[in-house]
């Protein structure tokens, strides 16, 4: 027999006073802020509004029926009978007005034109008043908070506070929110001798918002701290997680399908104190919120910096500032940024307990409950990393990298890739994507060399060398196979070495590559400088050649060119010699001169057209020592000797 199933006991203690069911009434206050196009917060000037103004809200759904489904048998019997869900499309929401403040009415609706006191529609000049005009826009949008008083709420939200933070009381309240609204035509309106006048003005929810966690704090996080919205807003899209409770969970406790649905409509109950009601439109300003490196070496210590106090807390005439309120995620209390002694730098450290090691959100919530947040991560270490572990890359690649955060007490290092912010040392080399999808893949450029990539992340910064090299060379070509190099001639003759590589591409690598010459006679002189051959001295060879070599090393591969050929063409010379018969007779023997009609100029003012190599004769009429030039049809100069007439008598021919 089969023993019955035990009950298993609780793996920890029930939380004590778990249920809240609250009480609605009235509205402490109202806040509307204006949305894109895209049902996302407008950050600037009079994108906000904060009233207590409001008599009644109410919300209608509107909602679409599902159609009936029927079927019936042969007998005409009904057979099946069932319908679609019904689908709520919006919600309708009318807003009854006792005070009237332009600011709101115009957040409501964009397309009302806002009357400033300024002849120049000067933006920062006080709104006084609104026009309406006959057109309304889906375009843009509001987002509508209340808070409503939560009257006999029990549970975690009444649990007392043992040691309260004076900075920030707390308080319970209902936490309505309609992330997207668009305005509708208002009702009418009517003035009366006896009785306060009430605008109404409507607008209908839709779907596909992007408010996501919101730009306010409004409710608090599990340790305590001020937080915006836990879970963002479903924009449709299946970004907020939320379990399909129709389906359950899996054995690993994951929801077997998520709930897509898009958002209309949030209500919780929230501790943290609603904003203050103001006339008129305020700034949607956020507070920005950097690390800074102060050279400390204690890895549990974390130092910030507010990038933009006189945005956020302007000083007053005083020198004084509003609060800036800074909190560290390890429920110490919150440290005010902006006070007096922390100026100009506003900057602010803090010590984490030696054994609080990981991830800690490091929030900084400025007067108008805008916030921004950083990730600290004490204790821990950052590292880049790439499959395979090569940090090395063709030209025109790309490549990704994945940066890894280790603590102490973790067993695998978490991805953070795409939180981190990355950068690169040398965009000229390679960039690194630092947005979405893109974040930390690595794309070079057309150019050789090591590039530095950073990703930073929790306070902590790490840098990776990223050698960038040229594809592999298949074969190495020397253009042009052959050439003649003519003795004497400085200009020489010009190779080039081409690469051509494995993936298609070819470029001229002639100054980088290693050049020399190889089977020249021994007497010969040659010279090669990054591939121009230049030939001082032919030899005594009647027919001096050789080759030229040519080599690249990249990536300690060297590939070598199949070596060209090349001749040398000597330069002419002329050699005089006296007449046996007559001392002052000079007997011109040309070698290696050019074919063709040349002519001899003997340096007396006399010259005759030769061809051959002679010996050409010419008679001087006085002693003397003369300069003999040979040119050629062109007129261009061939070779050059010195004749002396009469001869010395060392020189004299025999007779």
């Amino acid at each position: 027999m089969t023993a019955p199933v035990q009950p298993v006991p609780p793996s920890e203690p029930t939380q004590r006073n778990t249920p809240m069911c609250p009480s609605f009434v009235g509205a402490r206050v109202a806040r509307i802020t204006r949305l894109n196009s895209c049902g996302a917060p407008m950050y600037g000037p009079d994108n906000v509004a904060t009233t207590i103004g409001m008599v009644t809200v109410t919300f209608e759904p509107e909602v679409s029926e599902g159609d009936s489904l029927e079927t019936k048998n042969l007998n005409g019997e009904l057979c099946v009978s069932a319908s679609t869900p019904d689908s709520m499309t919006g919600i309708n929401v009318s807003i009854e007005f006792c005070q009237v403040d332009p600011a709101v009415f115009t957040l409501l609706n964009p397309t009302w034109k806002t009357v400033r006191n300024s002849y120049t529609h000067n933006r920062n000049a006080p709104i006084t008043g609104f026009r309406i005009g006959q057109s309304f826009s889906d375009e843009c949008g509001f987002a509508l908070e209340l808070w409503p008083k939560a009257m006999g709420a029990v549970g975690n939200a009444c649990d007392v506070d043992e040691n309260p933070d004076p900075s920030d009381p707390h308080q319970v309240n209902g936490y309505f929110l309609l992330p997207y609204v668009t305005g509708k035509a208002p009702e009418e309106w009517e003035i009366t001798g006896d009785e306060v006048a009430t605008f109404t003005l409507n607008g209908r929810t839709r779907g596909g918002s992007a408010w996501g966690h919101g730009p306010y704090i409004v409710t608090r996080d599990p340790t305590g701290q001020p937080s915006p919205l836990l879970h963002q807003i479903e924009d449709g899209s299946g970004r907020a997680q939320f379990p399909d409770a129709c389906y359950g969970y899996d054995n690993e406790g994951q929801p077997v399908r998520v709930n897509r649905d898009p958002d209309h409509f949030h209500a919780e109950i929230v501790t943290y104190a609603p904003p203050e009601a103001r006339c008129g439109a305020q700034a949607l300003t956020k507070p920005v919120l950097e690390f800074v490196d102060d050279g400390d070496d204690d890895p549990q210590t974390i130092t910030v910096k507010l990038a933009n106090p006189d945005e956020v807390a302007p000083a007053d005439a005083n020198g004084n500032r509003p609060p800036v309120w800074v909190s560290f995620g390890d429920g110490t209390p919150r440290v005010n940024i902006t006070k007096a002694g922390l100026d100009p730098a506003f900057t602010v450290s803090h010590t984490y307990a030696p054994d609080s090691t990981g991830e800690f959100m490091i929030r900084a919530v400025a007067p108008n409950g805008v916030y921004d947040e950083l990730v600290g991560a004490p204790g821990a270490t950052l590292e880049i990393a790439t499959e395979g572990g090569q940090f090395e890359m063709p030209f025109n690649s790309r490549k990704q990298l994945t940066a890894k955060l280790s603590t102490p007490s973790s067993t695998q290092p978490k991805d953070v890739t795409v939180m981190a912010e990355w950068s690169s040392g040398d965009t000229t080399l390679a960039s690194v994507g630092n947005r979405g999808n893109a974040k930390g893949k690595v794309r070079s450029a057309n150019k050789a060399g090591t590039v530095s990539i950073t990703a930073a992340y929790g306070g902590l910064s790490v840098s990776k060398d990223v050698k960038i090299v040229p594809p592999k060379i298949d074969r190495l070509v020397i253009e042009p196979a052959s050439a003649e190099v003519t003795e004497g001639d400085t200009g020489g003759v010009q190779f080039q070495a081409t690469a051509f590589r494995a993936d298609g591409t070819s470029g001229n690598v002639t100054s980088t590559a290693t050049w020399g010459t190889q089977g020249t006679p021994d007497d010969a002189t040659v010279a090669i400088d990054k591939g121009k051959l230049t030939c001082s001295a032919a030899g005594a060879s009647e027919s001096p050649s050789g080759e030229v070599t040519c080599s690249i090393t990249e990536n300690d591969v060297t590939t070598n060119a199949e070596p060209a050929s090349f001749t040398i063409k000597k330069a002419a010379r002329s050699v005089p010699v006296a007449d046996e018969n007559n001392p002052h007779t000079v007997a011109l023997t040309l070698h290696d001169a050019p074919d063709g009609v040349l002519t001899a100029e003997w340096g007396d003012g006399t010259s005759d057209r030769i061809t051959g190599a002679g010996p050409h004769r010419h008679t001087y009429a006085d002693d003397g020592t003369y300069t003999v030039v040979v040119r050629d049809e062109n007129g261009a100069e061939i070779t050059t000797a010195v004749f002396t007439a009469p001869q010395p008598a060392s020189r004299k021919g025999k007779r």
